[in-house]
């Protein structure tokens, strides 16, 4: 399950692409997922920006989320994730990267007085057989886990759940990211990224030149 709305980002046309940064000393796999990051952040932008009104990227958000599926893809869809997310084809290290991208960015604003966080989980109906190859993916090296649920005998207390867990990792600031019918008794796996991010203004504005 992809979820991306930009529908209630307020509308004149704006682009906000939060791109992902690197720290100092980074190493060349981290240099490498970074720019594949921004290049995706870029194609996912020519597509979204076609649509009226503000948009609104998180490039590692929307990346972390297709990694964990790509955690999982083999052969032909594999290839082509890698490709659709400007990755070379040693998924072990790519992944790896992403996450210490990842790290090295939440520690970067922290050190700054911000706060940058990209929860991450896979939800998988309870009766699935999860591959442990899958599972050390997801868990040891994204650093994301892994959540058990009953997506067909309890298809709204499942939702009520992971918006739950969402809005713990959000500061309450997403309170509902799944609505109402999006989780059905036919939903076997969701895959939820959200992100927090807080930080002071480089250059804030002066409150005198605002107003009501």
């Amino acid at each position: 399950m992809a979820l991306w709305d930009t529908r209630e980002l307020v509308r004149s046309g704006t682009a906000l692409l939060l791109c992902a940064r690197l720290c100092s000393g980074a190493s060349p796999a981290e240099s490498a997922i970074s720019a594949a990051v921004n290049e995706f952040c870029c194609a996912v932008y020519r597509q979204v920006s076609e649509r009226d009104g503000n948009v609104a990227i998180s490039p590692v958000g929307l990346t972390a989320a297709l990694a964990m599926a790509y955690a999982g893809a083999e052969g032909e869809t594999a290839a082509e994730m890698a490709g659709a997310l400007s990755w070379g084809t040693d998924r072990e290290n790519g992944l790896d990267a992403l996450a210490q991208l990842m790290r090295n960015q939440n520690k970067s604003l922290h050190r700054n007085g911000g706060v940058w966080k990209s929860i991450n989980r896979v939800w998988i109906q309870q009766d699935f057989a999860v591959r442990d190859a899958y599972r050390d993916r997801v868990e040891k090296q994204l650093a994301a886990s892994l959540g058990l649920c009953d997506f067909v005998g309890r298809p709204d207390e499942t939702r009520q759940s992971i918006n739950q867990w969402v809005r713990s990792g959000t500061a309450g600031l997403i309170p509902e990211l799944l609505g109402p019918g999006t989780v059905s008794s036919l939903t076997r796996m969701a895959l939820i990224n959200a992100t927090y991010f807080k930080a002071p203004w480089a250059a804030g504005f002066p409150a005198g030149n605002t107003r009501e």
